[in-house]
């Protein structure tokens, strides 16, 4: 009696550890790719898991790029369900590749028709954001080797910051691409390219990532950073080292966007989660980070901007800068090379 009792026991105990490994199995995976920045796609996520407790969800960090590229490369075998956070010019060239699927249109009432995509015959993507770039300088820094801090782009061409520049590569960041794409905008593919021969010669690194040459700048790693606007008025906040600069003479700038990842059948938590993502909520919360939102009515809440902000931004064709992409692309690494 004791021998089978102890059975019983011995099959109760295994009956409910393996209950509970297939209640967590049986959560469906989502699989998120996304650009957004680490300092606060945590928070994003914890925010998800609390709304959603019963989907597990795998998220794949990387720049831009590499996130396109990525999506490109699983070909017809998808893995990403939906790109969260990733820049619009990729996400045009994803939706011309054949790999988004549409957006309902009831999901979009609250966002700026600005920020939609009309350049597919129904809209494939959405921006949620937008960001700009700009210059960090390190105040210190610069003070210590007797140099100024700069007021523009042009100020970038002086020869006494030779090799205290760093900036993005565009192949691989947002940010570096909407940057040159500010610089032909403001004036014309020619000049733009003559200023990016001038300021390569004070350039000492081109980097992976949009907010790199903001952390770099801020450690005294290099006196001057081109990078993301609302990172660097948000990391310097908390480090008085940090002056963000956005340029006398505008600047380029893009749409953090998401959308579903064309499949043959479309999970219903990744459609939730598009819902989630552009909800007022979320909305209010991406407010807190970044300088321009999508959502009709709701506006920053990070203090740094200037009251022309938004009149500064360059007029970029965001057709043009996709259809373009790749010749500017290797333009670029023709002229200066591959980055890091």
């Amino acid at each position: 009696m004791m021998k089978k009792l102890l059975k019983i026991s011995v099959l109760f105990i295994l009956s409910a550890f393996l209950f509970g490994c297939g209640s967590k199995e049986n959560k469906t995976v989502l699989n998120v790719y996304t650009g957004l920045e680490e300092e606060y796609l945590n928070h994003y996520i914890e925010m998800y898991k609390a709304d959603f407790p019963n989907v597990e969800l795998n998220i794949i960090r990387d720049s831009q790029g590499a996130i396109a590229a990525k999506v490109i490369a699983e070909g017809n075998n998808p893995v990403a369900d939906v790109l969260w956070g990733m820049a619009s010019i990729n996400l045009i060239d994803l939706a011309k590749e054949g790999r988004l699927s549409e957006l309902n249109n009831e999901w979009l009432t609250n966002i700026d028709p600005t920020y939609i995509d009309s350049i597919s015959e129904k809209p494939q993507w959405t921006g949620m954001t937008a960001w700009t770039s700009a210059i960090t300088a390190n105040k210190y820094e610069l003070a210590a080797k007797n140099l100024p801090i700069p007021t523009s782009y042009t100020d970038l061409l002086d020869e006494k910051y030779s090799k205290e520049i760093v900036m993005p590569n565009p192949a691989s960041s947002g940010t570096g691409y909407l940057t040159i794409l500010g610089w032909i905008s403001i004036w014309g593919e020619e000049k733009a390219w003559e200023y990016m021969d001038q300021l390569h010669k004070n350039i000492s690194q081109y980097t992976h990532s949009g907010s790199a040459p903001v952390k770099m700048a801020m450690q005294g790693e290099q006196l001057i950073g081109i990078g993301m606007d609302s990172e660097s008025i948000r990391l310097g906040k908390t480090n008085e080292s940090i002056v963000t600069i956005l340029p006398a003479e505008g600047y380029g700038w893009d749409m953090e966007g998401i959308a579903l990842v064309k499949k043959d059948t479309i999970k219903s938590e990744a459609v939730d989660f598009i819902k989630w993502a552009l909800s007022k909520k979320m909305m209010e919360e991406y407010s807190k980070n970044i300088g321009l939102v999508s959502y009709k009515g709701v506006t920053t809440k990070l203090e740094g901007y200037p009251a022309d902000f938004k009149e500064k931004l360059a007029k970029i064709d965001f057709k043009w800068a996709s259809d373009n992409r790749e010749r500017l692309l290797k333009k670029w690494e023709i002229r200066y090379g591959k980055g890091e």
